[in-house]
């Protein structure tokens, strides 16, 4: 059996040098001596082999922020006593500059889902204009990242890990990245996925692709195999948060074998499991919101036999106290952890429910009255919280548990908010609601946004 363990970090939110001081000190409190510390003790008890950072590097996409953040950098793997060849790292939507190429982006993006397919090869492939657009569209929405390509290629050295830079790759989008470390018998192959490039305003979600080829170019060699060897695929955003997020899944699930990503501000433990395949999906904290947020990072150990193919998987979770002015073991989130440390799968699987006080099941009401549009609204989104809810599985299993009826009615949307809206809808309107969210239920359990929707059931009694 092998080891291979991971400092996985995102959402460092670098600002440029225009903060107030209170700000800058804000963030030497968290990262700063404390930060120190925290890495001399993941040092000692733990051997880092790679650390990637799954995006939001800057704040708004700015030369000088990425300045900025290259000491941090350096500091990190110097005190875990690595060099810039052991970081990978991907774009977020903090990482595009909003402030150049409004019209290419816009007219890009207002292309819609619909002809998600057409532009995936447009993208990959150098076919003249597309959907009114023209190649030089293409590489202005492009050089919205550009202050994030120069960085990572002159600053940090690293021109593999942007698009086009190597024969064969995909000319626009993402990475693939092959590592031989010393003592593995096999290659790790970093596939870093930009699933920000479409990003550019505060409702995203739902609006961005990764696009098939995308996918396809970096998982596979040069023959169009499948890799042999550790998987590990990079990219900023939640699947759930993608229009494409159920195409991407799919591909990933047979062509990676751990997703890691950021964005969601909060640490987050998944799996996609089919018949032949099981994907697991980890989601990093935000390292640096401000210095009186539950700032987390953590340190993912894996468990490989001599192919590469994952046996187990341990975190070891670390977030910071605003009131002890330090980064500790976190043992909040999962039960079973000790020491922040806790099997996420293998020989005894992840405990899927946060910790807390147990509490007696709550039986949803037999009949509620009908909804006002607010209250669907907020219902909506205290289901989208669910993680049940954002998985599309398990979102067709909680529908097979409604009545046929109702269920047939439901339109069907690739975006998971539009989607569960379109469930509360129709059931508020077959009074179902309480048949819902005993579906819902069955794969919450006790959970804390369980808790929280029971307390807005019970407010409108």
């Amino acid at each position: 059996m092998h080891t291979l363990t991971i400092l996985h970090v995102s959402d460092l939110h670098v600002r440029g040098d225009g903060r107030h001081p209170g700000d800058r000190a804000r963030r030497r409190r968290v990262l700063g001596q404390a930060w120190e510390c925290n890495l001399a003790e993941i040092r000692e008890h733990s051997s880092i082999d790679l650390v990637c950072l799954t995006g939001d590097i800057a704040f708004a996409g700015q030369e000088v922020e990425y300045q900025r953040a290259t000491d941090f950098i350096d500091e990190m793997l110097a005190a875990l006593g690595l060099d810039r060849s052991r970081l990978f790292l991907v774009p977020g939507n903090h990482d595009i500059d909003r402030d150049i190429e409004g019209d290419a982006w816009r007219r890009l993006r207002g292309l819609g889902y619909n002809v998600r397919q057409d532009l995936s090869r447009w993208l990959a492939h150098d076919r003249g204009d597309f959907g009114g657009l023209t190649a030089q569209d293409r590489d202005a929405v492009a050089a919205r990242q550009r202050a994030y390509r120069r960085w990572v290629s002159h600053t940090l050295n690293r021109p593999e890990l942007v698009p086009g830079s190597t024969a064969g790759s995909h000319p626009t989008l993402g990475y693939r990245a092959s590592v031989r470390l010393p003592r593995l018998p096999f290659d790790v192959h970093i596939i870093g996925l930009d699933s920000s490039w479409l990003a550019g305003d505060d409702a995203d979600a739902g609006k961005l692709l990764v696009t098939d080829d995308q996918v396809y170019y970096h998982t596979a060699d040069d023959q169009g195999e499948d890799l042999s060897g550790l998987r590990l695929a990079l990219l900023h955003h939640p699947l759930t948060d993608l229009a494409d997020g159920g195409d991407v899944r799919r591909l990933l699930a047979t062509r990676a074998d751990l997703v890691l990503h950021g964005h969601l501000h909060e640490l987050e433990a998944s799996q996609f499991r089919s018949p032949q395949h099981a994907l697991y999906q980890f989601a990093a904290g935000c390292l640096y919101e401000h210095d009186r947020y539950p700032n987390t990072c953590h340190v993912l150990t894996l468990q490989l036999d001599d192919a590469g193919a994952l046996q187990a998987g341990d975190l070891w979770l670390r977030a910071w106290s605003n009131r002890g002015d330090t980064w500790f073991n976190d043992d909040g989130l999962y039960q079973g952890s000790s020491g922040g440390r806790l099997r996420w799968f293998g020989d005894k699987e992840m405990p899927q429910q946060p910790t807390g006080e147990p509490a007696p099941p709550v039986a949803s009401p037999s009949a509620m009255d009908a909804l006002s549009r607010d209250q669907q609204d907020e219902l909506v989104d205290l289901l989208i919280a669910c993680r049940s809810i954002r998985d599309e599985q398990i979102r067709a299993r909680i529908l097979e548990r409604l009545d046929s009826d109702v269920a047939s009615g439901i339109a069907h949307h690739a975006i998971a908010r539009v989607h569960v809206g379109n469930i509360v809808e129709m059931c508020d309107d077959h009074e179902a609601i309480p048949a819902l969210l005993d579906a819902v239920r069955h794969y919450e359990k006790k959970s804390r946004q369980m808790k929280a929707i029971d307390g807005f059931v019970s407010s409108l009694s």
